[in-house]
Order: structure tokens, then sequence, then C-alpha cells
């Protein structure tokens, strides 16, 4: 298995290392419920077309570890929940929720472990480094105040 394919099956396997900060505005008290992610494909930095570097962290008796950079391509799924405060009850008051789905692209790093050998190369294992990446989403609302049906008369 080359380099792109551990590192693809890394991200998918690994998906916790990616950590979404969501943010939202909107007329309503809102609150995220949870980021549901998908890796699609990755995109790996190659020294040569991007000037980027492999660095190598540690070398002993035929294993290394070096560190590579890349892309990765998700599609997330990011669940809110609405509530309205009211002044009467003095209560906040659900008034819904709504899923946003986007396509988002991170930068990250991971670690691939080498066998070094007569021959030649054989990859050990992947890890992927933490990574946050900050989501903000402008004027949002419940899914019902987008839905036509709600505002025709029958």
């Amino acid at each position: 298995m080359g380099l792109h394919a551990a590192a693809l099956e890394a991200a998918r396997h690994q998906v916790d290392k990616f950590e979404f900060r969501v943010e939202a505005d909107s007329q309503f008290a809102v609150q995220e419920e949870g980021v549901e992610a998908t890796v699609d494909d990755i995109s790996l930095d190659i020294p040569d077309a991007t000037g980027a570097t492999l660095d190598t962290i540690s070398h002993d008796k035929g294993r290394a570890v070096i560190k590579f950079s890349g892309t990765a391509s998700f599609n997330i799924d990011v669940h809110f929940s609405f509530e309205k405060f009211d002044s009467i009850d003095r209560d906040y008051v659900g008034m819904g929720s709504t899923t946003i789905s986007d396509d988002v692209e991170i930068e990250f790093e991971g670690l691939v472990t080498v066998q070094i050998d007569a021959d030649g190369l054989t990859l050990d294992g992947v890890e992927l480094l933490p990574v946050t990446h900050y989501l903000h989403f402008s004027d949002i609302e419940p899914d019902w105040m987008s839905d036509p049906d709600n505002y025709v008369d029958r």
C-alpha cells in the first residue's frame, strides 16, 4: 500500500483527530448538537511540487518515522437546535432544529512509520496529528422556517 492510500485510510479511521469548533448566528439562541464528518479524499503535499519537506522525526535499527502533510476533503453535517426565551413564562422554548451540510478542506499533518530493509521501504503505520478547524455559519434558522408548506394556506 502506498503513502496516499495509507494516509487516506488513516484519515477515514482517525476522523476524531479532526476537531470542529462551530459558531453560528441566529435570531434564536442556537446550540450546536454535533458534527458528522466523512473524509471524501486527501491530497498529499509532494516535496518537489509544493516546496513541502518530509521531516525525519526518528530513525533506529531499520525503522524510521517521517512527518508528512496534506489536505483532507470532508463532507460535514452540523446539527443545531434552537430556543427562544419566553418572557411570560421566564423559560426557554424549543423552536426546532436544522442540519447544515458543507464541504470543507482541512490541512493536516501525520506521521508515517516505515521499515527499511534490503527490499526497500515498507509502510508500517500512519498516525494523524490532531488539528482544529473552525466553522462559522451566519443567519441560520430552524428547518420549519424555510419550508414553504408552512406558509401556504390550504
